[in-house]
């Protein structure tokens, strides 16, 4: 794949080569730049169980419809999500995180009975035809990327913030108090100025390569008022991330 196409149109691609041990492949921001990323079968269904957690404390059920709103170059980071959902028996339906789905985002709202929207951004904010608030019912829940939270927030919706940190999705839950991490596969270390690194936590079986990530921030261990355990993730304020790549 060239250099231009994957700059300006990146894909998702499913590896065809017999016996890689790997499923699909996605993108990562890794030192400050765009790389493709492996993600293995053996990692993928492990990380489905930290998954249903994730999907559970949004309040979804079987039977519930969720919306995923994401790109090609992110179906690693939203592969756990996407599996789990389908194992929970949620009625999961998709959406391009870009400007020429947007409508398609509000075709499914005002026809299904949406329960969480995952993954809105400012791309289909920007373009809705009709007021995103006329679409949702009071109990769905918007996890968003940072440059939808302010204006979701704005409009009264119940809106969580998520982020990558490399090939994961970290996610707020309603104490807002930091990203909840994904420490059943992946473990985390923060360099002395913050920059957080990704790598499996299984080093001897697993077969993803380490990420250096852009994110910027402090690891925090003490359990979330939630009552979920686990590492959470406390932002430092940084520049504005690229959207519609995992970074």
């Amino acid at each position: 794949m060239s250099t231009s196409v994957f700059e300006n149109e990146p894909v998702a691609k499913t590896v065809q080569t017999v016996g890689s041990g790997y499923s699909i492949v996605g993108r990562v921001w890794a030192d400050d730049k765009a790389e493709w990323f492996p993600l293995s079968e053996r990692t993928a269904t492990a990380a489905i169980p930290a998954a249903t957690e994730v999907l559970a404390g949004l309040g979804l059920s079987a039977g519930n419809v969720v919306c995923f709103v994401s790109r090609f170059c992110e179906v690693v980071q939203f592969a756990a999500l996407e599996r789990a959902a389908q194992a929970m028996g949620l009625v999961a339906c998709h959406t391009e995180a870009t400007p020429f789905d947007a409508n398609r985002l509000a075709v499914y709202l005002e026809h299904l009975p949406v329960a969480a929207v995952i993954g809105l951004g400012a791309e289909i904010l920007d373009n809705l035809e009709v007021e995103l608030t006329s679409l949702l019912s009071s109990g769905t829940v918007v996890v968003a990327r940072a440059s939808a939270v302010e204006r979701l927030t704005d409009l009264g919706v119940r809106t969580r913030r998520m982020e990558f940190v490399g090939p994961t999705v970290a996610m707020e839950c309603d104490e807002h108090d930091g990203l909840h991490l994904d420490t059943s596969v992946w473990a985390y270390t923060a360099d002395p100025d913050g920059r957080v690194t990704v790598a499996p936590a299984d080093t001897r079986n697993a077969r993803e390569a380490a990420v250096r990530t852009d994110i910027r921030g402090a690891l925090v261990s003490e359990p979330c008022r939630c009552g979920r355990a686990g590492l959470r993730l406390v932002e430092t304020p940084g520049p504005e991330r690229e959207e519609g790549g995992s970074r």
